[in-house]
Formats: structure tokens, sequence, C-alpha cells
């Protein structure tokens, strides 16, 4: 399997990312048998298959090819076209999205929740008294925030 990363450049860089295996590489040369499409695939790999050839090729035989989308890179002073191009990329040309970690803590007044760092602190009675004590409170309705698991 190879991997190829595509390019769009217009006041951002938008970076895609496929595998070509030979599955779809049966696709983009229906001709070929599994010998020859083994034989290109590590041409390819091995730089002597240009990327933009292969592209070439799919667009001629009307395959559309699954690009995936891994990120953009937004800078504003590049003006005037659309710019594509393609190269060779390898497993550390795939991004994954950073996993979203789950709320651990809910109001016990409103639907609110959040991370404790969320909420506001509040001092429980007169701040010279004994029994005063820093708490954290909900930053939309103040009250009392607890952690989930509770």
């Amino acid at each position: 399997m190879v991997t190829f990363v595509k390019h769009e450049a217009h006041q951002a860089n938008s970076r895609y990312a496929l595998d070509l295996d030979a599955d779809l590489l049966s696709e983009i040369y229906p001709d070929l048998g599994e010998q020859d499409l083994a034989s290109k695939l590590e041409l390819i790999e091995s730089g002597g298959i240009s990327v933009n050839e292969v592209i070439d090729d799919a667009s001629a035989n009307d395959v559309e090819l699954p690009w995936i989308h891994q990120e953009d890179d937004l800078w504003t002073w590049r003006k005037g076209g659309f710019d594509v191009t393609y190269e060779l990329g390898s497993e550390d040309s795939w991004r994954t999205e950073e996993e979203v970690k789950p709320h651990t803590h809910k109001c016990s007044k409103c639907k609110w929740t959040g991370y404790a760092h969320d909420g506001e602190y509040q001092m429980t009675d007169d701040p010279n008294s004994d029994k005063a004590k820093l708490i954290k409170v909900c930053q939309y309705c103040e009250s009392h925030i607890v952690s989930i698991e509770e």
C-alpha cells in the first residue's frame, strides 16, 4: 500500500491523504493483471512512477479517488490561483482528530456540564469565619457543581 498526499493552496493550504492499495490501483488500471499491478505498486512506492501520473491516469479512467481531509493551514498573504500538488507520503502523513474528553462535572441546579476548571470560585460564608471555605460554582447560575461520578 502507498500513501499519497494532496495539497490544495488558495489563501489556505488544505491537506488530504489516501492509501493506494491493489484494489484501487486495479480500478485505475483495469487492463492490468495481478502481477502487473503488484509491479506498478512497487514502482510507485519507489518513485519510479510519479504520483501525478497515477492521478492523471485515474482521472482519464473516471476513477474518483477517496481523498480524506487531514488539515487546513490558514495563511492569508497568498493571492491568486488555486494550486494543487501531490506527493508520496508515509504513515506519518495521516492525521487523526484528538479525542474529546468527557465532561467531569455538572451543575446541581441547571443543565450545565463541563470540567472543574470551567467553574467559578466562591466563598461559602464570611471569609473571616472559621466555617468559610472556597467552593466551585456553576459559571451560569452560581449553584454548586459536583463531580459527574458522584
